[in-house]
């Protein structure tokens, strides 16, 4: 069936998908700063505590400590995760650029091969391949 409203252009769409992308990253930026604040502090408590010779809260410092690397560790590998599909989006992205920027020499190409072809056959194969490569 047909669309009554058409799709929007696929460069708006990147666009788009990479400033949500970054909201989030930016996101979770601030909460893995929080988790290493919070990991700077159990640990200072722990410290403490082994030094007061208070091994009881030391071991439960210590678990905590364990729980929050592993959430910290976690929006770690979560944050660079969308920072690689942010960076593969925007190659992407400057791909299409690309693309769009070299589509009028493609005609260009296309011409002056067909009209070159008599003259240099050997000229002609290398255009050719150009236009393949180019698309």
């Amino acid at each position: 069936m047909g669309k009554v409203k058409p799709d929007a252009p696929l460069k708006n769409k990147l666009d788009i998908a990479q400033k949500k992308l970054q909201m989030q990253i930016s996101k979770l930026q601030v909460i893995h700063e929080k988790l290493q604040t919070k990991h700077e502090k159990i640990f200072e408590k722990i410290v403490n505590a082994q030094r007061s010779h208070n091994n009881v809260y030391a071991q439960a410092y210590a678990n905590e400590l364990v729980q929050v690397r592993k959430m910290r560790d976690m929006v770690g590998n979560a944050r660079l995760s969308m920072e690689q599909i942010n960076l593969r989006l925007n190659t992407v992205s400057e791909l299409g650029d690309v693309v769009v920027t070299l589509s009028p020499a493609m005609s260009v190409i296309k011409g002056i091969s067909s009209s070159i072809s008599g003259i240099m056959p050997e000229a002609n194969a290398s255009m050719q391949d150009l236009s393949n490569i180019l698309g």
